[in-house]
């Protein structure tokens, strides 16, 4: 009944267009999603030391939080079929849920996302992995050296009309990370692709006090550049890279 409320004034092809659309959409960024997970466990394989109990459940989260996003961005085109933006903002606070789920008590995720925070449509999955990404490295090396650690995410528009998200921590700084949060890691490496295809900007702000991984997207109006990446491209682009 909802469905047909809420579309009742548009074009019955139109309906169908954006619905395909969707579909193909998250069933590329799946496919993404899929072969960052092999290529995870590929490396993880592939380490010195035996996995302990944190490195499971961060991949873990940030499987369940990208799962969770597909699922709500899916559910939310089936009722706003032709909508070219979406809040930026809920799909972030559901994902910050997602990933709070199981962390120490120690451990704080504290959001301020301003509610007018619109991307284009087909920025939110991108843009919400690139942030699972970050929050997951955040939770494995930006803790103190007491294991307490504050991942603060905030999102916002800055006078422009681009809407600016920032993630940080209390640990040690990029310095001290591991491989995989410097230029020759994996995350890095996916983080850096999914940028190219939302046209955004990121910056890495590192001081003894932490590390700030600010992401800079379009204003709503301006959907991201044609010949961007695809989610399919990056996956084979990842999967070549480490060949």
């Amino acid at each position: 009944m909802n469905l047909k409320h809420e579309t009742t004034d548009i074009e019955p092809e139109a309906i169908s267009n954006s619905i395909a659309e969707a579909d193909h959409r998250i069933a590329n960024h799946l496919a993404m999603l899929a072969s960052y997970v092999r290529l995870k466990g590929a490396a993880m394989a592939q380490r010195d030391e035996p996995l302990d109990a944190q490195d499971v459940q961060s991949l873990t989260r940030m499987i369940v939080a990208q799962i969770d996003a597909i699922s709500d961005l899916h559910r939310i085109l089936s009722v706003k079929a032709n909508s070219d933006t979406l809040n930026l903002s809920a799909s972030l606070s559901r994902m910050c849920d997602a990933m709070n789920t199981g962390v120490a008590s120690e451990i704080e995720i504290v959001q301020t996302l301003e509610k007018d925070c619109e991307v284009a449509s087909q920025s939110i999955l991108p843009v919400t992995q690139i942030c699972a990404e970050v929050i997951t490295n955040a939770l494995k090396h930006g803790c103190n050296a007491d294991g307490s650690a504050t991942i603060r995410v905030a999102c916002r528009k800055n006078s422009a009309g681009a809407v600016i998200v920032e993630i940080s921590d209390s640990g040690p700084g990029l310095s001290d990370r591991s491989a995989e949060t410097r230029k020759d890691g994996l995350g890095i490496r996916l983080i850096d692709a999914l940028i190219q295809q939302v046209d955004g900007r990121i910056e890495y702000l590192s001081t003894s006090r932490g590390l700030t991984v600010r992401v800079a997207l379009p204003a709503a109006h301006q959907r991201p550049r044609p010949g961007q990446p695809s989610e399919n491209q990056i996956a084979k682009n990842i999967q070549a890279s480490r060949s």
